[in-house]
């Protein structure tokens, strides 16, 4: 490139920087205050289920701890190599092998949790963004590879929240 050229554009930058301001576009406050309260009531259902999870997933663990007699010292030691799909299988054969009476009624339970794990990873992974009821969560399985929008309903993640509630009260009666 020849160096006239190259002075010419350097010039042109420059003055380009010295040029008056625009009027800035107009900016609809109102619009905005709603959308970010919109924003904020979805990542507070987003934190609020994954808490509930987080509370289930810790109850499991408890009962499992307790079911098998660990002293409180090995608890994180015995407990925490287990993802949330592995925990509730152990638990689920060892509350089954001690309570064979009570044996449809744990598997279900636990076939309860599974199906909530399932949300969670949608949760957990998803790309977030507003859909036409607030937050919603793109996301691609595995399996599929193909992208899918989940949680587009208003109040699906407090749904997901109380039933986090649901079933670890049910989980902790087990444990006794």
């Amino acid at each position: 490139m020849p160096l006239r050229t190259m002075s010419t554009r350097k010039k042109r930058s420059a003055s380009a920087l010295h040029a008056p301001a625009k009027e800035k576009p107009y900016r609809d406050l109102a619009a905005a205050q709603v959308l970010a309260a919109e924003f904020a009531q979805g990542y507070q259902a987003i934190g609020r289920f994954l808490s509930e999870f987080s509370q289930l997933d810790f109850t499991i663990r408890v009962v499992l701890a307790r079911r098998l007699g660990i002293a409180d010292e090995y608890f994180d030691i015995v407990t925490a190599p287990y993802d949330f799909a592995m925990l509730c299988n152990v638990t689920r054969e060892l509350v089954c092998k001690q309570l064979p009476h009570r044996k449809v009624n744990i598997e279900k339970l636990f076939d309860e949790c599974l199906k909530l794990n399932d949300a969670r990873v949608k949760v957990a992974h998803g790309m977030w963004t507003l859909g036409r009821e607030g937050l919603v969560a793109r996301h691609v399985q595995r399996r599929s590879l193909q992208p899918q929008y989940f949680f587009e309903k208003k109040d699906e993640l407090s749904q997901l929240a109380l039933n986090a509630q649901r079933l670890m009260q049910a989980v902790l009666t087990i444990g006794n």
